[in-house]
């Protein structure tokens, strides 16, 4: 499978590397794969992506308008885990 020369910039070097070999690998090792794994990374491969869904926000001075994709929330993501651990931490660190 050939490189993809033109990646994204908010496309990060695991995803462009999941993205250019993950089919292949898939085809050669799906029978010894936790079905888990493989919907772990089908979700890591389309986070971010405006078809799975967005938020529209609106500025209030201007027409401007912002969609933001949904993100997958995945363990994989490595966009999302780390907000996740984040969040963890936070609440973690809350004394009553």
């Amino acid at each position: 499978m050939a490189h993809k020369e033109n990646i994204p910039v908010q496309m990060n070097i695991l995803k462009a590397i999941f993205s250019d070999y993950w089919s292949r690998f898939l085809k050669e090792n799906k029978d010894k794969m936790r079905s888990i794994i493989i919907e772990e990374v089908q979700k890591f491969l389309h986070c971010g992506e405006l078809s799975n869904g967005f938020l529209t926000f609106k500025c209030e001075a201007c027409p401007k308008v912002k969609k933001i994709p949904i993100r997958c929330k995945g363990k994989f993501c490595l966009t999302c885990a780390v907000g996740e651990a984040q969040k963890w931490a936070t609440r973690s660190a809350i004394c009553e």
